[in-house]
C-alpha cells in the first residue's frame, strides 16, 4: 500500500518592506477578512501565520486620541477650567445659566434631583427630567473691576436673572463693567470644594 505525500499550499509572497516610520502594529487583508479567516501575521502580536489566499500588509495604527484634552495654561489673563451642568435631553446655550464644578453638580444631583423624583401613573420622573451631566471647558476674562478673579454670583432661572438687583437696577450689568462670570462656594460635608458659577450673557 503506497501513500501519496500531502500537498501543502505555497507560502504567500513576501511582504513589502515597511516604510520609514511604519511599525508592525496592525494587519489588514487585501481582498479578505483576517479576523473571520483566522489568518494573521507575525507582525500582529507575534501570532503565527495560517497560510491562506490573502495578502496581508502591516500598517501603523495611529494612537487613539485622548478622551479630553486638559485645559490650556492661562494666557493673557484668560482663565480656563471645566464646568458641569445636569440637564435634560434638550440642548440650549449655557449663557444666562448657572453651572458648577464637579463636586457642585454631584451635590445638586444627589440633593435636588434624586430626592425630588415624582411618580405619575406609576412612572418615575426625575426633577426637570434631568438625564445627563454635560461638561464644558470655559475660557473667560472678566471685566476690569474683577481683574483675574470672579464677580459676585448671580442666580439664573430659565435664562433670566432672578436676584432682586436685576429687577430693580436697570444698569446692573453696565455698572459692573459688563457681563461677567460669578462664583459662590457651595461646600458641605462630602462635597469639598463645591462651587457654582453664573454665566451672564446678552439676552
Amino acid at each position: 500500500m503506497s501513500s501519496k505525500p500531502i500537498s501543502r499550499p505555497p507560502p504567500p509572497p513576501p511582504l513589502p518592506p515597511l516604510s520609514p516610520g511604519e511599525l508592525p502594529a496592525r494587519c489588514t487583508p487585501a481582498g479578505g477578512d483576517a479576523w473571520s479567516s483566522g489568518s494573521y501575521l507575525d507582525c500582529c502580536g507575534g501570532l503565527r501565520v495560517s497560510f491562506r489566499d490573502y495578502r496581508y500588509l502591516c500598517h501603523l495604527s495611529p494612537p487613539p486620541p485622548p478622551l479630553s484634552p486638559p485645559p490650556p495654561p492661562p494666557r493673557d489673563g484668560v482663565r480656563s477650567f471645566y464646568i458641569y451642568r445636569a440637564q435634560s435631553d434638550v440642548d440650549y446655550p449655557i449663557g444666562n445659566h448657572n453651572l458648577a464644578n464637579l463636586p457642585g453638580v454631584l451635590k445638586y444631583v444627589h440633593s435636588e434631583v434624586v430626592n425630588a423624583q415624582s411618580y405619575d401613573s406609576g412612572v418615575c420622573t426625575r426633577h426637570y427630567e434631568i438625564s445627563r451631566i454635560l461638561r464644558f471647558r470655559l475660557d473667560f476674562l472678566n471685566p476690569p473691576p474683577f481683574g483675574a478673579g470672579f464677580g459676585p454670583f448671580v442666580a439664573f432661572d430659565r435664562g433670566r436673572c432672578t436676584i432682586y438687583e436685576c429687577a430693580t437696577q436697570a444698569d446692573f450689568w453696565t455698572a459692573r463693567g459688563g457681563f461677567y462670570v460669578g462664583c459662590q462656594k457651595a461646600q458641605q460635608l462630602g462635597y469639598q470644594g463645591a462651587a457654582w458659577y453664573s454665566l451672564a450673557g446678552s439676552c
